[in-house]
């Protein structure tokens, strides 16, 4: 048996950290999918009626719900390079706070107070990306490749 196939055989059970993190994908994608379905069914006002930055928060949400799916496929399956799926999709996630941000700006508009959620959501990311990126424990757990051989 090669060390590969020793590390994916001894891999960590997803757990602690790791779960919380799980459940949060659950939820966001649920999240994701009620928003889209809401948005779809208004598609065409919505893109005629909005400028080049509603549109784009437009096109993030779909594309962080498809990702998050992805992501979910991946993450219970312990493939490695779900790790750099997951970041990518935290960042999105900043992008988009900051271009509902410059949304706001751009109108004229004061920032509504519930903006402040969306900017402490947004440094949770931060925070997973970090725990992403430096914890022992998910170097441990992802370790899948995909290696198609068997033998």
């Amino acid at each position: 048996m090669s060390n590969k196939e020793t590390a994916e055989l001894n891999s960590k059970p997803i757990g602690g950290w790791l779960l919380a993190y799980l459940v949060i994908l659950i939820i966001r994608e649920a999240l994701y999918v009620s928003f889209s379905i809401k948005i779809l069914s208004n598609f065409s006002y919505i893109i005629e009626e909005s400028n080049w930055i509603q549109n784009a928060i437009t096109v993030g949400l779909l594309i962080k719900m498809i990702a998050t799916g992805i992501i979910l496929m991946l993450f219970i399956t312990k493939k490695k390079y779900a790790l750099y799926l997951i970041i990518t999709l935290e960042l999105l996630c900043i992008v988009v706070r900051i271009l509902t941000y410059t949304d706001f700006i751009s109108r004229g508009q004061t920032i509504p107070v519930s903006y402040n959620l969306s900017i402490l959501i947004g440094m949770i990311s931060l925070t997973w990306i970090t725990y992403f990126l430096r914890s022992k424990r998910v170097k441990e757990t992802f370790v899948k490749t995909d290696d198609m051989n068997l033998m």
